[in-house]
């Protein structure tokens, strides 16, 4: 199920409360996922490195437009969108 077909549903509806419900499994299915990856890779770098460094990234800036303006038009847009989505998300 995806939330096109949610959207497709009568709000109120039987079929909209089990599609909801559908969806929101998945979507927890993906966020449990997500976690459990998290969770091995810090375990991982735990154990097996006595010292862990973090860098304070500024994702607001790096996922900034690229777009430009109409004298100067960005180039790449199309892999930036990319880009930015990948940024986006990564936990």
């Amino acid at each position: 199920m995806s939330r096109r077909a949610l959207a497709r549903c009568r709000k109120g509806s039987n079929r909209r409360r089990k599609v909801k419900a559908r969806l929101a499994r998945q979507l927890r299915a993906v966020a449990n996922t997500r976690d459990q990856h998290l969770h091995r890779v810090s375990a991982r770098l735990a154990r097996e490195h006595a010292l862990v460094v973090l860098e304070d990234l500024r994702i607001r800036n790096m996922t900034r437009s690229i777009a430009g303006t109409v004298e100067e038009p960005g180039t790449h847009v199309a892999q930036k969108r990319g880009l930015n989505r990948s940024i986006l998300d990564a936990g």
